[in-house]
């Protein structure tokens, strides 16, 4: 019997990135699929319920935490920051010196590391916001002056000594409390993701489906030639491997990766991850779901404007 095709979550959104604050809310980054201007839309799901706030610029990437209060991060690809919190928004800046990604090039990626946030993108720019509020540099040593097209497309830890981050070429960077350290790289393909479960395991994936294992010592292609598919994101959720490309979600069971059916049509579009405790979503440029245990999907339709 034919499948029907999935249907889309929106009409006239495209989904981009997926965090979950906690049990009762998740923030979805999106844009207007008919808008030419560089825009986002930020979505707020709270108990099922829709809010949003639409941004002048395009989104490398968001993350927060709603413990011991509410407190989250969008960070544009030129450096612009919303920040929120239970009282509001307020707009920050990565870096207004007239030397960072307006002349470097995009930021790509934010993560929440020990209690910080973690910004990387082209030109290996890196950068930290500290507990006093303060954006500065955090690429000494890595930062290229260079024309040479180089970039971090990643960034993840354990904590704020045990830092990798991923980008072109098949680069890894390691980040050990004091300096950035050359990790030997098994491929020479962009590196899209990386994601840090312990300090010896860590998790890469990239273009042409490459995805590797290691840590700061040596990291080594595994699953080699299952798919060709670009991988996109990976989330960890109930001590099993989830790996991302646009049209494909694969789970690693028994050393092996295998696509993940999501029983909600044909054409269902995945891309970007995130897990926390009990749950993780999906996001795909039409799709929106959830899982509280790996094997039922459900899916989520926005309803607001």
């Amino acid at each position: 019997m034919e499948r029907l095709a999935a249907i889309p979550s929106a009409h006239g959104l495209l989904f981009s990135r997926v965090f979950i604050g906690d049990s009762t809310r998740v923030w979805i980054l999106a844009e207007e699929e008919k808008r030419a201007s560089p825009h986002t839309k930020f979505l707020q799901c709270k108990d099922g319920k829709w809010i949003y706030r639409t941004m002048p610029w395009g989104t490398a990437g968001l993350c927060g935490v709603t413990v011991p209060d509410i407190e989250f991060f969008a960070v544009g690809v030129d450096g612009e920051v919303l920040r929120g919190t239970r009282t509001g928004f307020n707009d920050e800046k990565v870096d207004d010196s007239g030397n960072g990604p307006q002349k470097r090039g995009f930021l790509r990626d934010v993560r929440m590391i020990g209690g910080s946030v973690y910004v990387v993108g082209m030109g290996r720019q890196a950068y930290r916001r500290g507990k006093t509020g303060t954006w500065s540099r955090f690429d000494a040593g890595i930062l290229s002056d260079t024309k040479e097209l180089v970039g971090l497309n990643s960034v993840d830890g354990v904590n704020e000594k045990n830092i990798y981050a991923v980008g072109l070429s098949g680069e890894i960077w390691f980040y050990n409390g004091l300096k950035w350290v050359r990790v030997d790289s098994p491929t020479n393909l962009a590196l899209h993701r990386v994601l840090c479960i312990a300090p010896d395991k860590v998790y890469a994936c990239g273009a042409g489906g490459i995805l590797l294992s290691g840590s700061e010592g040596k990291f080594e292609v595994i699953e080699p030639d299952t798919t060709d598919d670009n991988f996109y994101d990976m989330g960890w959720f109930q001590n099993k491997l989830y790996v991302a490309g646009l049209k494909n979600l694969y789970v690693m069971a028994d050393d092996k990766l295998k696509v993940v059916d999501f029983k909600l049509g044909d054409g269902f579009t995945t891309g970007h991850l995130h897990s926390k405790e009990n749950m993780m979503w999906t996001v795909g440029s039409r799709h929106l779901a959830y899982t509280l245990d790996g094997n039922k999907w459900i899916q989520v339709f926005y309803d607001g404007e």
